[in-house]
């Protein structure tokens, strides 16, 4: 089977704002997206459509769904400005990026292997919502450690494990062949216990 991953760069510095557009733009039929983002103060970890504005101080984000992810890292010398990199198995549209922003094609060794992964998330589910997350699409998770945090999926009862999925891409070093990992993308969230494979990724 082959297996592509393709890495674009948004030329420029582009806000966050701009590099989100242009995610969008970039795949219009995608599935809903989540983010996962970094300011001094806290991380935001939700629905991509359910965190507006996005905070005007963050440093770092990831925005991604099953089928891409968009990085951003803020310039901490620039002016609210950053580095974008958009990752994903699937070929873009002719239409893709936006008239301002423009995307770079950067070098991707051949991809000769891809590992699906998953990161267990800390606590088990409460059973129950939060006060600002009370729908299908929002799960609580807590320990007596950390206390309670909400998650941008729907479902998970009470004691049950949430995890973050991934896809993993391996190359072949040119000399000696030896294999090594190019790049992780991640894909989603599902609903999964420590003790058993990972099920297909949920976007739901």
């Amino acid at each position: 089977m082959t297996v592509n991953l393709n890495r674009w760069r948004l030329s420029g510095p582009v806000t966050l704002d701009k590099a989100v557009a242009a995610f969008r733009e970039a795949g219009p039929a995608w599935e809903a997206a989540r983010v996962l983002l970094y300011t001094p103060e806290t991380c935001v970890f939700d629905w991509l459509d359910d965190v507006r504005p996005l905070p005007a101080n963050t440093f770092e984000a990831r925005i991604f769904c099953r089928n891409a992810e968009l990085r951003w890292l803020r310039d901490p010398l620039g002016d609210g400005e950053g580095d974008a990199v958009l990752l994903t198995d699937s070929v873009l549209p002719d239409r893709s990026g936006l008239e301002a922003i423009k995307l770079e094609a950067i070098d991707t060794p051949p991809i000769i292997a891809a590992f699906d992964r998953r990161y267990v998330l800390w606590g088990r589910g409460t059973g129950g919502g939060d006060d600002r997350h009370s729908d299908d699409r929002h799960s609580t998770l807590g320990t007596a450690r950390i206390g309670t945090r909400c998650a941008p999926i729907g479902g998970v009862g009470k004691d049950q494990y949430a995890a973050l999925t991934a896809v993993e891409y391996a190359a072949a070093e040119a000399t000696h062949g030896n294999a090594y990992i190019v790049e992780e993308r991640l894909t989603g969230l599902i609903m999964a216990s420590p003790e058993f494979p990972p099920e297909a990724p949920s976007d739901d």
